[in-house]
């Protein structure tokens, strides 16, 4: 009865009354229809909910939730559930075996039903049912790879399923309630705690503890029955180190999430020492590191270089520093390499041959990326020698979701056409490319042009020291011109363009060809879009055009109330259309809450309230002349 009083009373004039809403109520005006499943309106107002998806992948991050759309979340989690449990954690690895489970087939179709339920209550039990199954399957399932892929969907949809219950005590039907932060805070608690009990369970079973010991220590793993063996899938080094990388990740995801106070109890491996020594209880998500290091792989983080200045463009932090490991050097006391020498025989690798923790393997870029990820590291500098093993760049670029300047400088001779073609795998944070003496020729145009475009994060790339002529140059400058028009700047010099002078003439469509000072001062940046404020500028050379933060916070109130009339008249949305309407209000509020305009609207009141209305200046008829900030335009108005 209440739905058809609501329906009688409410619903006609509901869409008028959502149009005075402000802020997240005007935001969440879509949702608030009923039929609408109750899962969009779940991750849309509730953050931690949102914090569940990284959990799918590894590498991810809370931070790459901003751009995902709420309303496809939940689709986007079936989708990456049904991966998890096809593929595995690690699309693509070679050692991928798949292992049948009804539960999890079962807890993915009941999380797609969910998706359908527009009340709170059906799609918490639903969300609840789908993580009992999930841990039924996870608990069922007897190899290690399709375990691991299992739990990550089990500590996703519990995760979910914890915040759906937490939301339904204060919803009715399909309308979110407001939620009591003790009530959030505490649901969280409980959450994380269960995940980590998962994550120590799995970290305390023998045959995970056999295959960090392999990498990290080697004394082996010693329990009643006696020594653990090696599983022998780990005798793969893809196998291994894809199960080092993936517990490393979901534990530091784990680690991530609300509230961090659990992070005093964390899950540890707990690696058995010699007798008279303390066992070393070392934290997943550093392991990697540990190993890296043991076996004398470069990974070293170093200040961000200023050598070559103004040619390349600087770089704001740290940068991580890889190679592969130094030849193993002989032992010349040891009386058999002594004897081999003489007897003119090889000594081998050492400790680097074949099948054996510190041999020379792909798999090693695993590890590294799991390093970037962790300690959050933005810039990378591959270092030739691992170019050379045939493999690593791909795997080290394909689990590598957050890197925003690689330099792959001075790789001449081993940089070709294949590596080329792996560059996009980095994505769209890749802002910054350096393949300075890489040996590039006009052979490798087209790779090059490819990869490039499908960067759509790049802006500033280094081509020089290479094999460029003019005519592959100015294809380059070309295409890049037609199909970009963010890149700000290319560098060249050191390649045989031939006259710097015909080329600047031939390319400055789109561009301008700067020539510095000295022999290696040559630089294409792009020109501004005509009309805009930065053209005037630049063509003008005054600089950027000054304006009143007095004008513009009267103009953006101005625009602020003639967009809500548009909004309250139908015709005018019927005419603009809401989302456009509604794009133009978030547009207008962002320049309200500029902070400088906030500082200048602080300023203003306090000179109000400072003022004295007793003053003689201001009982007489002359107007008190205000200060006013002055702001380059490119802080607001841009």
């Amino acid at each position: 009865w209440w739905l058809k009083a609501a329906g009688w009373w409410g619903l006609p004039c509901l869409g008028s009354k959502r149009r005075r809403f402000r802020g997240l109520s005007h935001q969440m005006a879509e949702y608030g229809f009923p039929g609408v499943a109750f899962v969009r309106k779940l991750f849309a107002v509730d953050r931690p909910a949102r914090e569940a998806f990284p959990l799918l992948v590894p590498g991810l991050l809370a931070g790459d939730l901003a751009s995902l759309d709420p309303s496809t979340l939940g689709v986007k989690i079936a989708d990456l559930a049904e991966r998890l449990y096809e593929k595995g954690s690690l699309p693509g690895l070679p050692t991928w075996e798949w292992e049948a489970s009804v539960e999890i087939v079962e807890s993915i179709a009941v999380w797609r039903r969910a998706l359908n339920e527009s009340s709170s209550r059906s799609f918490a039990g639903l969300a609840r049912r789908a993580a009992v199954l999930a841990e039924a399957g996870y608990c069922q399932l007897g190899r290690l790879a399709p375990r691991l892929a299992a739990l990550r969907w089990l500590c996703c949809i519990s995760w979910i399923a914890s915040r759906a219950e937490t939301i339904d005590s204060v919803s009715a039907g399909g309308a979110v309630g407001t939620m009591d932060p003790s009530l959030s805070a505490a649901a969280m608690h409980d959450a994380k705690t269960v995940i980590v009990g998962w994550i120590k369970n799995l970290l305390a079973e023998a045959q995970v503890l056999a295959i960090f010991d392999f990498d990290l220590v080697g004394h082996g793993v010693w329990h009643t029955g006696g020594r653990e063996q090696l599983p022998p899938e780990a005798e793969n080094e893809w196998f291994r180190r894809g199960v080092e990388f993936d517990i490393a990740l979901l534990s530091y995801q784990a680690r991530m999430l609300e509230p961090l106070e659990l992070n005093s109890v964390p899950a540890v491996l707990l690696l058995r020492m010699p007798h008279g020594s303390s066992d070393w209880e070392l934290l997943p998500h550093e392991a990697p590191r540990h190993i890296v290091e043991k076996h004398q792989w470069l990974a070293e983080v170093k200040s961000a270089p200023i050598d070559g200045l103004p040619e390349k463009v600087p770089l704001r932090s740290p940068v991580l520093h890889c190679n592969k490991p130094p030849p193993p050097q002989p032992d010349l006391d040891d009386i058999e390499v002594v004897q081999k020498i003489q007897r003119g025989e090889p000594l081998g690798k050492a400790h680097q041959e074949d099948g054996l923790p510190g041999a020379l393997h792909p798999s090693v870029g695993l590890l590294f990326a799991a390093i970037v990820a962790v300690e959050d590291i933005e810039n990378v500098s591959i270092y030739p020698g691992l170019l050379e093993i045939e493999g690593f760049f791909e795997a080290f670029l394909q689990h590598c979701h957050h890197i925003s300047a690689l330099d792959c400088s001075g790789c001449a001779g081993l940089m070709d056409e294949a590596c080329l073609r792996l560059l996009p795998l980095t994505g769209e944070s890749l802002t910054f490319l350096d393949l300075e003496d890489c040996g590039l020729k006009n052979d490798y145009l087209e790779a090059l042009t490819d990869s490039l475009r499908q960067l759509s994060g790049l802006r500033h790339v280094d081509l020089a020291g290479n094999s460029l002529d003019g005519a592959a140059a100015t294809c380059l400058m070309t295409a890049l011109s037609l199909s970009r028009f963010d890149v700000a700047s290319i560098r060249l010099d050191g390649n045989p363009i031939g006259d710097l002078l015909a080329f600047r003439d031939e390319v400055n469509n789109g561009g301008n060809l700067m020539l510095l000072p000295g022999e290696r001062g040559a630089r294409w940046q792009l020109i501004p879009r005509q009309g805009s404020v930065a053209a005037r500028a630049y063509i003008t050379g005054v600089g950027m055009p000054a304006y009143s933060l007095k004008d513009v916070h009267a103009e953006a109130r101005r625009r602020e109330s003639v967009n809500l009339k548009q909004l309250e008249d139908p015709e005018m949305v019927a005419t603009y259309g809401r989302k456009f309407l509604t794009q133009q209000q978030k547009m207008n509020a962002r320049v309200l809450g500029h902070p400088v305009v906030q500082i200048w609207r602080e300023a203003r009141l306090k000179t109000a309230k400072t003022s004295s209305p007793d003053r003689p200046e201001a009982t007489s008829g002359k107007r008190r002349p205000a200060s006013t900030l002055i702001l380059a335009g490119s802080a607001v108005a841009g």
